[in-house]
């Protein structure tokens, strides 16, 4: 195997000294979780290449050049569907097969052999490129074995490596680097932990979150950073739960939200909402305001959407007939033109201008879908486990979650607070617990409260 230095040697040697990438320091990595693409991984080596000069730097490096011996077994990351072969050998990536799992996300695999064994005779025998039986539309397993390592196309004159590349549905390429590290496995965990931390490292920069409300069944709200507390109901009561909070655009205000459509305001709310005439029988689970502060919807569990002053009523599933599970969350786009709604199997229904990004209604999950929260720039949202799992859709990133941190026991997760620059967030605990992903720099805990419902920033 190669050792790391003589690789970068390598690396070098074939891209030119230019091609190292530079990733600016605080960008957080987005990770899909996947199986390492070569069977032998203890043969494999690898530097971060990614956008990296090529043909003088007239493009960049979109993948990352996983370096071993040719005929090692190239194996299937995810499971997923075969989306695209070439068998020819020729072109730059030469013999290339491409996998996409039911999340619409691509998996390349460029450079496959081209050589009978033991030769580099370019001779291009299908039996020594792919595995048998592998075609498009074919179904795979992830760690399934579909090709061979080699050097065909444009890599026939370096050494043998399979050039992998990782793409988003939209046929974006991201930084492989991350997810590749975190596939290779972690050591075991230390002792207060379950499991091993496979969180990409965080990248913390001050002003990310600049502060927050957080409320409590009851009524109670608690402030942190540059939050200010400016009321609740701990001393008057409520008519049922509370459910949500959310705060207008100033950060000098909030409405929260009760089951039974009760809406308290605070600071400069100005707005009146009242969803109790409406007699909501599943009851409300959501609030979300609208950008301009003069309008907040509810959603009810059934997926009834009521608008209240510039909030406008775009569409609810409760008139779609087709809604086949609980609704749980809502959210605004950032014209306050539209929303998005969220139901605890993943399904995502987008109404107004908000566009559906993707969503897990057909995926298996370990934990129901509690929250749906949109990117800063609007392009994209994450959902939210109750475990504090994320899904990132869009131009939202992976910096990590809950589950990723291997600790034990963890309180459910209550809300997401998305970083200013989208490049991280907070992920906020019943018990009052915030932790930081990517570049979120968390201003502080809640304290004083009972079990946390619900969280919402300060502009």
């Amino acid at each position: 195997m190669l050792r790391r230095s003589a690789l970068l040697l390598v690396l070098l040697g074939l891209f030119g000294a230019s091609g190292i990438a530079q990733v600016p320091e605080a960008q957080a990595a987005v990770v899909r979780s996947i199986v390492f693409p070569v069977r032998e991984k203890s043969q494999v080596d690898y530097v971060d290449t990614f956008g990296a000069c090529r043909d003088g730097c007239s493009r960049r490096h979109e993948g990352q050049d996983l370096i071993g011996p040719r005929m090692l077994h190239l194996v299937a990351a995810r499971d997923a569907t075969i989306t695209f072969m070439r068998t020819d050998a020729a072109g730059t990536a030469g013999n290339w097969i491409e996998l996409t799992d039911a999340d619409g996300w691509s998996y390349r695999y460029m450079h496959v052999n081209n050589d009978r064994p033991g030769t580099d005779d370019g001779s291009n025998f299908y039996r020594y490129a792919f595995a048998r039986g592998m075609r498009e539309d074919v179904r795979v397993s992830a760690g399934q074995f579909i090709a061979y390592m080699g050097d065909s196309g444009n890599a026939e004159d370096s050494t043998p490596h399979v050039h992998f590349e990782i793409r988003r549905p939209d046929g974006t390429a991201i930084n492989a680097y991350e997810s590749l590290r975190r596939a290779e496995g972690s050591t075991a965990p230390p002792s207060n932990q379950c499991g091993p931390d496979t969180t990409p490292a965080p990248v913390p920069r001050a002003g990310t979150l600049g502060g927050f409300f957080a409320v409590d069944a009851t009524g109670k709200v608690a402030a942190a950073g540059n939050a200010e507390h400016l009321g609740d109901r701990s001393r008057r009561g409520v008519t049922s739960p509370i459910v949500g909070i959310a705060t207008t655009p100033t950060g000098a205000g909030y409405w929260i939200a009760a089951r039974d459509g009760a809406v308290y305001r605070f600071g400069d709310a100005a707005l009146r909402a009242d969803a109790r005439p409406l007699h909501l029988g599943a009851g409300v689970v959501a609030i979300a305001a609208h950008p301009d502060g003069g309008g907040v919807w509810l959603v009810s569990a059934d997926g009834v959407v009521a608008a209240f002053g510039s909030a406008r009523q775009f569409g609810a599933p409760a008139t779609s007939g087709v809604l086949r599970s609980r609704v749980v969350g809502i959210s605004a786009t950032a014209s306050g033109n539209g929303y998005w709604v969220v139901t605890d199997r993943g399904t995502v229904y987008a109404y107004g201008d908000a566009r559906h990004r993707g969503d897990a209604t057909r995926l298996s999950l370990v934990s129901p879908i509690t929250r749906l929260i949109r990117t800063p720039s609007g392009s994209g949202y994450w959902l939210m486990s109750r475990r504090g799992g994320l899904l990132a859709y869009g131009d939202a990133i992976d910096a990590g979650s809950v589950p990723e941190l291997g600790r034990c026991d963890q309180p459910a997760a209550a809300g997401l607070l998305a970083s200013r620059t989208g490049l991280g967030y907070a992920i906020a605990q019943t018990s009052g617990a915030v932790i930081g992903f990517g570049d979120a720099l968390v201003p502080g805990q809640v304290s004083g409260l009972g079990s946390v419902v619900d969280v919402t920033p300060t502009p």
